[in-house]
């Protein structure tokens, strides 16, 4: 009977050993694709980062662009409006 009980102590140790080594290399095998996951992520993020910080240089850059070009042309038009009124001012002088 003791050898029988001690083959069944035997057989439930080699089990838990060999469960044990199953879940070993599990969670191995998950630190390794969650290593693998978390560089791909950062290079991913790192990417899209880039992508949108040249994004908004470019927008940037576009909307200085206009700035100064509106302010030219106002400053255009102020020139003709003040030109204008002066010529109407000339004209009505000399209507009058």
């Amino acid at each position: 009977m003791e050898l029988f009980a001690e083959q069944g102590r035997q057989g439930l140790n080699a089990a838990l050993q060999n469960e044990q080594q199953r879940a070993q290399n599990a969670e191995a095998a998950n630190a390794s694709a969650i290593s693998a996951e978390e560089s791909r992520a950062q290079a991913e993020e790192g990417r899209i980062e880039g992508k949108f910080d040249g994004e908004v240089g470019r927008i940037d850059g576009e909307l200085a662009s206009e700035v100064t070009a509106r302010q030219s042309a106002d400053t255009t038009l102020q020139g003709n409006i003040d030109a204008l009124s002066g010529a109407v001012e000339v004209d009505l002088a000399s209507m009058g």
